[in-house]
């Protein structure tokens, strides 16, 4: 059937609970599709828990929001770490009230037309049973990831099960090769999709003494935080550099005192920071994918920390340092070594990484690409 100028075309878009990665993905590829297919008169709903609060403003009004809970997703150490605890707690949890999300959501999607996820596995079992098709988009896998970081048991078959039943995964660069592997019949392979705010704003770094500039960014999930905290008393003695840091988690008398630094500027807003990427020589930053995007895409030279056991966050990383594009930072690097640390790497490693970058030609047009499978789909 050709929906083109006919009856409203039900799209469900269902966001993960984990994390910022996902929403921005998705608001990107719902903003494309309202720019570059205005004559479908496409009906969309999203599906997700708190995060809506943090897209409704940055989306057309004619966009309906559902409240969900997604149930899946990571929790956090107080020092941003992975609980493995209660992270296995959250999947036993899934698993055990599996068939009544599925009837709840068969409740919410009947009549739609099409039904993307990103990724949550219980949605495409209640896709498949209503006969809907069902695209996940992703970077990873939950099975993939529970896999990784527990076991092969019967939490991961119920969560392979599930993953089994979509009709088309849509996968970004930086895939891991086992997932690709997995799910070879039915991949459908995009360019990196890029955020709102890397998109619609570009901030420049002034510093008078025009000293090398370096992004510290913390993520949705403060996991940086407390680590940035340990190390702004030395900030102000690396003279030869000048800073941008991601503020939003900081106690009001951490905020004052960075004001008072020459080589530092403070940013709130966590999503604000994104705008000063273009302009920054590096970044020290968590491996997480969004960043990672927009460093490739910008071929920015990066310091990643790894949380640790986070195999999504290890992966990211894995795939940099083969590609020599980044140098892998842990613990001790968010102490008094410091300033030694941060030295070396701009005498040894920067520019080197920086003439990696040649090597490689990173695309940012994967919602463009995305939007066009999923019109194709309707067809």
């Amino acid at each position: 059937m050709n929906y083109k100028n006919s009856k409203k075309i039900k799209i469900a878009f269902f966001i993960s609970s984990d994390g910022y990665g996902h929403t921005v993905r998705q608001s990107s590829i719902i903003k494309q599709l309202l720019i570059n297919y205005k004559n479908y008169n496409l009906d969309i709903h999203i599906f997700g828990d708190d995060i809506l609060k943090k897209i409704k403003f940055n989306l057309p009004n004619k966009i309906n929001f559902h409240k969900n809970d997604n149930i899946i997703q990571t929790k956090k150490n107080m020092d941003g770490t992975l609980s493995i605890l209660k992270t296995k707690k959250i999947f036993g949890k899934w698993k055990k009230i599996k068939k009544n999300l599925v009837d709840e959501i068969k409740i919410k999607i009947k009549g739609f037309d099409l039904v993307v996820s990103d990724s949550v596995p219980h949605v495409i079992d209640a896709s498949s049973e209503l006969g809907i098709y069902v695209i996940n988009i992703s970077h990873f896998t939950w099975d993939w990831f529970y896999k990784k970081t527990f076991k092969n048991d019967s939490i991961y078959k119920e969560l392979s099960n599930s993953y089994q039943k979509a009709n088309e995964f849509i996968f970004p660069p930086l895939t891991d090769h086992e997932i690709l592997k997995k799910y070879k019949k039915k991949i459908s392979n995009i360019n990196f999709i890029i955020t709102d705010s890397f998109v619609d704003s570009d901030t420049n770094i002034v510093n008078k003494k025009n000293l090398m500039r370096c992004i510290m960014m913390d993520n949705g999930s403060k996991v940086l935080s407390k680590k940035i905290s340990n190390i702004i008393k030395y900030i102000e003695n690396l003279d030869n550099l000048y800073f941008i840091i991601c503020g939003s988690s900081f106690k009001k008398s951490q905020i004052d005192f960075l004001s008072k630094i020459k080589n530092c500027k403070i940013e709130k807003n966590l999503k604000k920071i994104h705008a000063y990427i273009s302009s920054c020589d590096f970044l020290i930053a968590r491996g997480g994918y969004n960043t990672i995007t927009e460093c490739l895409i910008l071929n920015k030279p990066t310091l990643l920390y790894s949380e640790k056991k986070n195999k999504k966050v290890e992966g990211n990383i894995n795939f940099l340092k083969k590609m020599k594009l980044t140098k892998e930072i842990n613990d001790n690097f968010f102490t008094h070594s410091f300033k030694t640390q941060i030295n070396n790497f701009i005498s040894n490693n920067l520019k080197g990484i920086k003439n990696n970058f040649s090597k490689y030609r990173f695309n940012n047009n994967g919602s463009k690409q995305a939007c066009k499978i999923i019109i194709s789909r309707l067809s």
